[in-house]
């Protein structure tokens, strides 16, 4: 409570210079929102997480539609790669939603997240989070380990193929993950009454990421396990899998093979896929070393949030993005996907022709009657013109 009565004071204080602003660090985010001379970048960063939604939801969505496909959904690859599409939208509606309601929808007086609005958005919010985060990243480590296995065995293809075998995989790894992040829906949260020096009145709130026992409970203990769990686990088996299937590649080189056709359907696939989990590494990375080396040094400097705004950016930037990573170095995707646009146009075509029709159907009526009225008058002024003659 001290330490809220230290904030809340410097926030009356508004004769603070701009060096005092720079090298001040505020505990709330409305004094922060007031204050802070990084708050512009912060809020415009804010709008790219809503970008990110809005971009990411429509490129996995076509994605997943595209794998499903004929030709595509053979490969036990494109299985995995349509099941991370799915995951990877709901990625980016947890923290990416919560930043920009923050910045941009919230209001000081009540809530400033979501998870303040009831302890069951709290625990499902930061159950879905880490959750789907962990299932992505194995996602991609298992497709790296069918893309070696593909590649040294045929055998482990036909069988993944065309058997339910890797959709049993793919459901014991998100089990796993479920259960082991299912703790976040019972003991995450809790309410705490303030009790208002003015007015002595009790004030319930919401307290995310804690738990009554311990303010450590998810920042940074839980959080140590994620990072394990979504970045260096994963991130090793990305590693050596990749470079296995780098060495075996420079091998099918040297090695002359009869059936041309099947290796270079595998080396573009491979190609797609070190793409693929390499862009990954590479744009998670910076979270890894901020939140693992720099948490400590961060945690009173003043562009803290700012620092946390860029890296949790870049990491869903990675599941935003992958549409194009296929689109750039998949032949077989890119085919499938201007196969899926021209359909797409066509019906989209063939549903506004008839409104087209209809247009110039009534058009063709008007025109035809206003020249049977034009007709009747030329008639009427002819035959009056008989009758003045007759008389």
């Amino acid at each position: 409570m001290e330490e809220d009565n230290f904030f809340y004071t410097k926030i009356l204080n508004s004769s603070l210079t701009t060096n005092q602003r720079y090298y001040s660090f505020y505990k709330t985010f409305a004094q922060h929102r007031i204050f802070n001379v990084f708050y512009p970048a912060e809020l415009i960063l804010s709008y790219y997480t809503l970008i990110l939604v809005v971009l990411g939801t429509i490129c996995n969505s076509i994605s997943f539609i595209i794998m499903n496909a004929r030709k595509m959904r053979n490969y036990s690859c494109m299985k995995i790669l349509s099941v991370l599409s799915i995951v990877d939208t709901l990625v980016l509606y947890q923290w990416n939603l919560n930043t920009f309601f923050k910045y941009n929808l919230s209001s000081a007086p009540n809530f400033e997240d979501l998870e303040e609005i009831s302890i069951v958005w709290c625990r499902l919010i930061s159950f879905l989070a880490f959750s789907t985060l962990q299932i992505s990243s194995w996602l991609l480590a298992l497709v790296s380990f069918d893309r070696v296995m593909g590649v040294h065995s045929t055998c482990w293809t036909h069988q993944m193929a065309r058997s339910k075998k890797l959709y049993t995989l793919i459901i014991c790894i998100c089990v796993f993950i479920l259960v082991l992040n299912s703790h976040l829906l019972v003991f995450n949260g809790f309410y705490e009454e303030i009790t208002d020096p003015e007015t002595n009145q009790i004030h319930r709130s919401i307290v995310c990421y804690e738990s009554k026992w311990d303010e450590n409970y998810i920042f940074p203990k839980w959080e140590t396990v994620h990072l394990f769990m979504y970045n260096a686990i994963p991130f090793m088996i990305m590693l050596v899998c990749n470079f296995l299937i780098i060495y075996n590649v420079k091998y099918m080189r040297r090695v002359k093979s009869f059936n041309k056709k099947s290796d270079k359907r595998k080396k573009r696939m491979t190609l797609m896929l070190i793409l693929v989990t390499c862009t990954f590494m590479v744009l998670t990375l910076p979270s890894v070393i901020v939140h693992t080396f720099y948490r400590e040094t961060l945690s009173d400097k003043p562009y803290r949030r700012l620092v946390n705004l860029i890296v949790n950016n870049l990491v869903h930037t990675s599941h935003a993005i992958n549409f194009f990573l296929y689109i750039f170095s998949a032949p077989n995707f890119r085919a499938e996907f201007k196969q899926f646009f021209s359909e797409f146009m066509s019906k989209f075509g063939s549903n506004r022709q008839p409104q087209n029709n209809q247009r110039t159907q009534l058009k063709a009526e008007k025109s035809n009657s206003n020249k049977k009225s034009m007709f009747t008058s030329i008639h009427l002024t002819k035959s009056d013109q008989n009758k003045q003659s007759y008389i």
